[in-house]
């Protein structure tokens, strides 16, 4: 095919916009940090040094008791879904130091094979070697593992629901997303595949393992804390509610974050507008009302419109990524997977090495500048949000165009 290229070709693109992105950045922090004598947050482009691994350490903690929604606040709100949890506890038998080693290690291993299996390389061929320390070293990877968040095991989950998604494999594949999902709810967002490519088993068994998963979770805590299972759910939804009353009207949800809210509070902070807080508590409600509609129209894509299996996804990551009121940027490395299916699609052409520099683009860091009046909050948010939305945009856009050229023949 004309303008095609070959995967070691692919990856050397992504590779170079990778490295070339970390070099900038760390030269510019290096001479921040070194030579001006600036400390965090001009010196990393990175959280705070002192909160580092922070997240994982609180999940463990909330973890070990089996009544992970017993505390609410002031800030620490246990906002998981309860498999989240479950899976916290078995790790929790190790020391705190311990388990993040063991849980990082398991999820970067699987990333890894996943990697290779998506990619259909040999386990050790540099191929795979080239794509997995490219991720390692983007932006999201690098935030991901210094915030020790548990993103990183939703995603070795969700390849692992991809790979048996491609390989036809209706338990396996409705048995890892339903983890996912059991951990947070967004990857439910995927059944719209199902839909879409008329996979129905695959759909019911999704459906039903995700309650099951949930149900038992709810159970074992309600067991072990004498209470009920409704009880158990209406504990996590008020944790949920208050976490996103706190991250969605502060300025800490505006910090290394990403999406349309999140872009919304950072002009209105950038530009010092008068009555910031008043005004995001009134577009919040407004904000959960355009979510909602634009979810329905990308979904809808999704079902009726959209043929290639990267760009499905594509769309479907990129709407839970821009919607939420607040979305960390360790949610990045969910891209990952319309990346590697981008990288394997056989249906290459000259548009390939664009689409590829813009999930490079980003995948890179930005912390450029940073507001006088905000100094935690950079340039990553708005940039990050408008790469993004941008991204969606030319997808369903270049969709809708080829759906009307293959009308008009």
């Amino acid at each position: 095919m004309p303008g095609a290229q070959s995967l070691d070709a692919r990856i050397s693109d992504f590779g170079k916009i990778i490295f070339l992105g970390l070099a900038c950045a760390l030269l510019y922090h290096l001479i921040q940090g070194f030579f001006f004598g600036q400390t965090y947050p001009a010196s990393t482009f990175l959280f705070r040094p002192a909160a580092r691994f922070s997240d994982f350490f609180d999940f463990y903690q909330h973890s070990k008791s089996l009544n992970p929604y017993r505390e609410i606040g002031p800030t620490a709100y246990r906002a998981y879904f309860p498999v989240a949890y479950i899976l916290g506890y078995i790790f929790g038998i190790l020391k705190p130091e311990a388990s993040f080693i063991v849980v990082t290690t398991l999820a970067l291993t699987s990333i890894f094979f996943s990697c290779a299996t998506l990619l259909d390389q040999s386990k050790f061929e540099k191929t795979t070697w080239a794509i997995f320390l490219a991720v390692l070293c983007s932006y999201p990877f690098l935030f991901t593992l210094d915030r020790g968040n548990t993103e990183i095991v939703l995603l070795a989950l969700l390849l692992r629901f991809v790979i048996s998604f491609f390989q036809n494999k209706p338990v396996r594949c409705a048995f890892f997303l339903s983890l996912a999902v059991g951990m947070k709810l967004t990857p439910l967002i995927f059944i719209v595949l199902f839909i879409a490519h008329r996979r129905p088993k695959e759909l019911v068994l999704t459906l039903f393992f995700s309650a099951l998963f949930m149900a038992g979770a709810f159970e074992v805590f309600a067991l072990q804390t004498g209470t009920s299972l409704l009880t158990q759910y209406s504990a996590m939804t008020t944790n949920q509610v208050l976490f996103t009353r706190t991250y969605s009207m502060t300025t800490e949800g505006t910090l290394f974050t990403h999406g349309l809210f999140t872009f919304f509070k950072f002009c209105l902070y950038a530009f010092d507008v008068p009555g910031a807080a008043a005004l995001i508590q009134n577009a919040l409600p407004i904000h959960t009302y355009i979510s909602a509609l634009v979810a329905m129209v990308t979904c809808s894509y999704v079902l009726w419109l959209e043929k290639t299996l990267w760009k499905q996804f594509a769309v479907l990551i990129l709407t839970t990524l821009l919607l939420p009121h607040m979305s960390g940027d360790y949610k990045l490395i969910l891209l990952l997977m319309p990346l590697l299916l981008l990288l394997k699609d056989p249906a290459q052409d000259s548009s390939t090495r664009i689409w590829i520099f813009w999930f490079g683009l980003i995948m890179i860091p930005k912390n450029y500048y940073r507001l006088s009046n905000l100094p935690e909050a950079n340039l990553t948010v708005p940039i990050n949000t408008l790469l993004m939305l941008g991204l969606l945009v030319a997808i369903m856009i270049e969709g809708a165009e080829r759906k009307r050229l293959n009308k008009t023949l």
